[in-house]
């Protein structure tokens, strides 16, 4: 008989929204899925060769053949697989190369990754299915097994749903894996299922041994529940109690195993249990960055559900002070507290992310359950609470997402740029924060100034290690042009000592700008570091992407005209304009997207330091509210011009150093020469008395290849090039722009050679100036 308050109804409601919410997660995700950007994150170049080895045998060592055919996979990863071989992995003691994490996301991802080939999908999908298939039986896992009433059941599908792991959703990693398999864990938990729980647990494990402690915990109340079941006998029955509970307890040591096997298959392969820690695991300040998981305004919890994280700090307090629900609440934060200190040792806090830290995907559910089952029975309460926290939770993740405010982990987040322009006082974040997020890059050293700049290129926050602080290498100009001491900046900034290596200077006031002393901005030849000033976002690769307005110092010659050289890629149409000293002195406008652009300009009244402002227009029209960074143009080359004379000799291998800027296209350095790569090769070099260069080949990809040269714009000759070879170029005084095209450039692969997959041409030794 129905009850007259209608609770039986209401659980019937209850029950349909949590079925609709699931169908909705399920449409939704699989929409979103289809319209996300197919990038590589992370270590997802691990993830696809993992696939692709236990695909071709099953087992997770990395052979030639699954390299080749995972580029043939994943054809638009080619590159960063590539590099991942020479770079990123790593030689067991047997020779045989092996990624430094498991293979348990990939081997589950395979089957899935073939159907999506077979039917003629792009094979990334295989990936997002998987994702959204754990996902969904993480939610199907709360509606059908969960002991609960059906209003608590909604309240977890909705907090679960509408969460910060969507910014994983179309990843090729394993965030949703492991936020699954917990979250089906805490179901197995809560309804005292301790041995599903914790294998669930162990098998999670296996792609970050960080969530064990949950596992242990988990054991600790299982253990409770065994001695609940035989205190009574003791202390009568020692024995007897004792036997029983060994045979209860210890089989389920085995349920642990699990979550060690990719630790003892470490041990076998390269005698020691892990690669990874070996490398990223440090224990110096380790406490600030497990806060910072917690607290960090780029990428804390508190950011991106702080109702539920609220909730559960004073529910967590409460426990305390009225001794209800006490031993979960210690359990809890047990848990909490053993996974913050595993995960606040590693170095790389500000690692590959979107959004939330990825670990926090996986720490949240944690909190979610224990909010929504211990909450009470005050349902308009609860429900409130849940409706507030949904709502902040997808409205920051829509806005991180979709809007034109979009950030990634190099970047720091729009209201954090707010506290930094205002108070940066109040914000100082772990130093591998500070340092990835200020230069653009990842990074978690420096061994000069690394300050952040807003966007009209006032630095408010400057990060000194204890090298860099003795460092003549920067300086800081104040509002009135003048260099400030560095032997009493403290006296006119606010400095703060972060640790005894580390301290922040804190600038509130606009006009002061912080410069590196650098000869030039080579980015293409590697020797810029960090960012030179403001306005630029170091890059990996060979380039810089710069916002509208960039601001750099370059060293001069008083009393001398200087001149300078400088190269850029634009994305967009761009109008640039090059102000020296406040003075204009170069225009630019360029209309073509697709190449670089090597120019020069003059600094008639050149100072002992020239301060140069490059503003660019693009952005005012064609920001890309999808991309991490302001993608206006990218900054190559920025420095004084070197003229070669007759006689002179610029050498293109690994360690060269003049000319490397100057190649405006994609080469690959060798021990004995550069390779050309892609079908157009394009450089630039300046020359002075000379009317031709040599340019010396010593090998051509297929023995010939035609080609077609331009110079300046101008058609000069076509022809057919061959090893051990000459290509006379006609030059003139000052800039020469060259272009060789290569259409029948092809890889080694497609002639049958090897399994290079790279697109080559011709391979250069020298330049000589005739």
């Amino acid at each position: 008989m129905q009850p007259k308050d209608g609770s039986l109804d209401k659980n019937k409601l209850c029950g349909i929204i949590s079925w609709v919410m699931i169908a909705l997660f399920v449409v939704v995700s699989t929409f979103a899925v289809t319209r996300a950007p197919k990038l590589l994150y992370g270590d997802g170049y691990e993830y696809i060769l993992l696939t692709q080895s236990f695909e071709n045998h099953g087992t997770f060592d990395i052979r030639p053949d699954d390299v080749s055919e995972t580029i043939a996979t994943f054809p638009r990863y080619s590159g960063v697989t590539e590099r991942a071989v020479t770079d990123f992995l790593i030689y067991d003691n047997s020779d045989d190369l092996r990624t430094y994490h498991f293979g348990a996301y990939s081997a589950i991802a395979s089957p899935f990754v073939a159907i999506s080939e077979k039917a003629g999908a792009d094979p990334v999908y295989g990936f997002y299915i998987l994702n959204i298939i754990l996902w969904g039986l993480s939610l199907l896992s709360i509606k059908l097994l969960l002991k609960a009433d059906e209003f608590k059941k909604l309240l977890l599908v909705l907090l679960l749903t509408v969460n910060p792991a969507w910014f994983y959703l179309a990843w090729i990693h394993s965030e949703i894996y492991l936020f699954s398999l917990i979250v089906i864990a805490l179901v197995c938990r809560y309804n005292k299922w301790y041995a599903p729980a914790i294998l669930v647990v162990s098998l999670a494990a296996l792609q970050n041994v960080g969530v064990m402690p949950l596992a242990m915990f988990i054991g600790i109340e299982y253990i409770r529940s065994v001695w609940d079941d035989v205190k009574e006998l003791w202390p009568s029955d020692k024995k007897g109690v004792a036997g029983k509970l060994a045979k209860r307890i210890l089989p389920y040591g085995l349920l642990f195993v699990p979550a060690f096997i990719p630790y003892i298959l470490n041990f076998i392969h390269f005698r020691r249990f892990s690669p990874m820690a070996d490398s990223v695991m440090v224990s110096e300040d380790f406490g600030r960055r497990a806060v910072a998981y917690l607290f960090d305004p780029n990428m804390g919890l508190i950011v991106y559900a702080p109702v539920v994280f609220v909730v559960f700090v004073i529910m967590a307090v409460r426990a305390f002070i009225k001794r209800e629900k006490l031993f979960e609440t210690v359990m809890d934060l047990g848990a909490l507290l053993i996974i913050l200190i595993i995960i606040g040792h590693e170095k790389q806090i500000n690692c590959d992310m979107f959004g939330i830290m990825r670990y926090n995907v996986w720490i949240l559910p944690i909190l979610i359950f224990h909010v929504v089952m211990f909450s009470g029975d005050k349902r308009l309460r609860n429900l409130i609470l849940s409706v507030v926290s949904v709502a902040f939770t997808g409205f920051i993740v829509g806005y991180v997402m979709y809007s034109s405010n979009t950030f990634s982990y190099v970047e720091f987040a729009p209201w954090t740029k707010t506290l930094l322009n205002n108070a940066p006082w109040e914000y100082n974040p772990p130093t591998g924060i500070f340092y990835s997020r200020a230069t653009g890059g990842e990074r978690y050293d420096a061994d000069t100034a690394v300050g952040y700049s807003d966007t009209n290129g006032n630095v408010h926050k400057i990060l000194l290690s204890s090298n860099a602080s003795i460092s003549d290498s920067w300086f800081i100009v104040s509002p009135d042009g003048d260099i400030i001491d560095k032997s009493n900046y403290d006296d006119e900034l606010n400095v703060m000592e972060y640790s005894p290596e580390y301290e922040y200077i804190n600038i509130s006031d606009n006009g002061y700008r912080l410069y590196q002393r650098l000869d030039r901005i080579d980015y293409v030849g590697g020797d810029v570091d960090v960012n030179p000033g403001a306005g630029i976002y170091n890059c990996v690769g060979g380039y810089a992407w710069a916002s509208d307005d960039v601001y750099v110092a370059l060293p001069g010659r008083a009393g001398c005209a200087v001149e300078y050289e400088f190269t850029f890629v634009p994305q967009f149409p761009v109008n640039i304009d090059i102000i020296a000293n406040d003075k204009p002195v170069k225009h630019i406008d360029n209309g073509n997207t697709d190449r670089a652009v090597t120019c020069t300009f003059i600094v008639e009244e050149s100072l002992d330091i020239n301060y140069i402002h490059i503003e660019s227009d693009v952005l005012k029209n064609n920001h890309e509210p999808n991309m991490s960074f302001d993608t206006s143009w990218q900054l190559r080359y920025l420095g004084e011009v070197t003229s070669y004379t007759t006689g002179d000799r610029i050498m293109l291998n690994s360690d060269m150093t003049d000319f490397r800027h100057s190649i405006l296209t994609d080469v690959y350095y060798e021990p004995d020469g550069t390779w050309s790569g892609g079908t157009t090769l394009r450089f630039a070099v300046n020359t002075e008395g000379s009317d031709m260069i040599d340019l010396r080949i010593n090998n051509v990809l297929g023995g010939s290849l035609d080609y077609q040269l331009v110079v300046n714009d101008r058609e000069i000759e076509e022809g057919t090039l061959y090893a051990q070879s000459d290509l006379y170029i006609p030059v003139s005084d000052g800039l020469n722009v060259i272009e060789i095209r290569l259409p029948g450039a092809t890889t080694p692969r497609d002639l049958g050679m090897s399994s290079d997959y790279r697109v080559l041409g011709i391979r250069m030794s020298y330049i000589d100036i005739l």
